[in-house]
């Protein structure tokens, strides 16, 4: 309840949100954690129009709630309590996700640890076919705020992503201190 108080301020976190946006060219979402799922409480889009990736809102907004489907996730996940991964780790994969989501228990776990190592996740068209990206945790303190996601098509994501991580991280960064800031 604590963290939940912190949720950054909307005006401020939405600015953040736009300026990733237009500094990437992708699409930008702030999912905060409630329980052991995710929801979307903000984004920037910029000029893309959603009718343009041919799926229904609702059932992307259905993907992308669970914590074992795509980079989002992923980074919320690798920062909860093990009785929660454990909980997450339970549950089905949800049909209809991208060809790149992880199924495998095991590779998911690694991919935890990993994401504590280096402070981010690449995700290969994980929630949806066709697009790509990067995410990051949002912290109060030692608690998992949420996460920041940076979407990409696939044929437009780069080999070398450092550039989009380090523009991701830099934003998530900021989006923390707003949370930590009384």
């Amino acid at each position: 309840m604590q963290a939940l108080a912190q949720t950054p301020d909307e005006e401020m976190t939405h600015a953040v949100l736009d300026k990733l946006q237009r500094s990437t060219g992708g699409l930008v979402a702030y999912y905060a954690v409630v329980g052991t799922r995710r929801i979307c409480t903000d984004y920037a889009i910029g000029d893309f129009d959603p009718k343009s990736i041919g799926i229904d809102p609702f059932e992307l907004v259905k993907y992308s709630r669970s914590l074992r489907t795509g980079a989002s996730g992923r980074v919320i996940l690798a920062h909860m309590p093990a009785p929660f991964q454990e909980k997450v780790l339970a549950e089905q994969v949800p049909e209809g996700v991208g060809p790149g989501v992880i199924r495998d228990n095991d590779v998911l776990v690694e991919s935890l640890k990993d994401i504590l190592d280096s402070g981010f996740a690449v995700g290969r068209q994980e929630c949806m076919s066709g697009w790509d990206s990067v995410a990051v945790p949002v912290m109060w303190d030692q608690t998992i705020q949420g996460s920041l996601l940076l979407w990409i098509p696939a044929q437009e994501m780069p080999e070398d992503v450092s550039g989009l991580v380090a523009a991701t991280l830099m934003a998530g960064e900021v989006l923390s201190r707003i949370a930590a800031a009384p």
